[in-house]
C-alpha cells in the first residue's frame, strides 16, 4: 500500500491558518467569524495553503500548489491601505518543492521544509531549513530580507520532516517519519540552547501509530501546536468526512 504523502497530510488541514491560529490563540478568546482572506488576490481558484504572517500582520507568506499537489512554492504578499498585493514567488523558492513556512513571534526567523539539495546532493524527502533577519542584516547572502536558507543538520534525517513550529522560548517542534520512533507519525522537539539547536528528542507520549495512520487512505492528520512553551497534539479530519 502506498505511503501517506506530505500532500495528503497538508490537504487534511481544512482551515487556512489552522496551525498558527491554534498556536497563538488566547485560551478564553471567542473565535471570530471566519472571512475569506484577500478574495481573488490571496484566495483564488488556485490551491493555496499554509499561511504565515509577520508579527505586524502586514506580510503574508503562503503556498501556491500545483493541481496535483506534488509541487509547492512559497509566495509572499504585502498589505497596504487595507489591500493585499499580488503574491510573488519569494527569492528562495520556486526551483524545488518548499512548504510549511513558519515565522517566529519576534519575526526574526523563518522556517520551512524543502526538497532542495543538501551539500550538493539531491533529496527526495523534505528537510527543515531556517533563515534569519540577523543574518540578512549582517550581509550573509540576503534573499528578500532573509539570510540564505540554512539546513538544520541536527534535526533532519533521511526521512520526511514537516510542520516546523517554534515556541516562545525558541524550542523547535516538528513531525518526522524517521525510524526509531513510536510509529510513522511522530513528534520531536529540538531545544534552543545558547543560540543553537540541540539533538532532537522524541515526544513519546504524543507520538505513535496508534495516534495517526500514515497510509494513503488515512482520514486524519496530526500536528503540534505550541502555546507558552507547552505542546499539544491536534487532529484534522479529511474534508470528505
Amino acid at each position: 500500500m502506498a505511503e501517506f504523502t506530505i500532500g495528503d497530510l497538508t490537504r487534511a488541514l481544512i482551515s487556512l491558518g489552522v496551525i498558527q491560529s491554534l498556536c497563538f490563540a488566547q485560551p478564553n478568546a471567542a473565535a471570530p467569524e471566519p472571512q475569506l482572506l484577500g478574495e481573488n488576490v490571496i484566495s483564488t481558484g488556485d490551491d493555496e495553503s499554509h499561511p504565515a504572517f509577520t508579527p505586524d500582520g502586514k506580510t503574508l507568506y503562503f503556498l501556491k500548489n500545483d493541481p496535483s499537489f506534488n509541487h509547492w512554492t512559497i509566495v509572499v504578499s504585502h498589505e497596504q491601505n487595507g489591500k493585499w498585493s499580488t503574491p510573488e514567488v519569494v527569492p528562495f523558492s520556486g526551483q524545488f518543492s518548499d512548504a510549511d513556512p513558519f515565522i517566529t513571534l519576534d519575526g526574526e526567523r523563518l522556517f520551512f521544509i524543502s526538497t532542495r539539495l543538501v551539500n550538493g546532493k539531491a533529496k527526495e524527502d523534505t528537510n527543515i531549513w531556517m533563515m534569519s533577519r540577523e543574518g540578512a542584516a549582517a550581509g550573509i547572502k540576503p534573499t528578500g530580507g532573509w539570510s540564505a536558507p540554512e539546513h538544520l543538520d541536527v534535526v533532519n534525517s533521511d526521512a520526511n520532516e514537516w510542520f516546523p513550529t517554534v515556541s516562545k522560548n525558541g524550542n523547535l517542534y516538528f513531525g518526522s517519519e524517521r525510524p526509531g520512533g513510536k510509529g510513522r507519525c511522530d513528534l520531536y522537539v529540538s531545544r534552543l540552547v545558547d543560540g543553537k539547536y540541540s539533538s532532537r528528542v522524541l515526544l513519546a507520549t504524543l507520538s505513535g501509530q496508534r495516534h495517526c495512520r500514515r497510509k494513503s487512505n488515512a482520514k486524519k492528520a496530526a500536528f503540534a501546536a505550541i502555546s507558552d512553551g507547552s505542546v499539544a497534539r491536534y487532529f484534522a479530519k479529511h474534508p470528505t468526512q
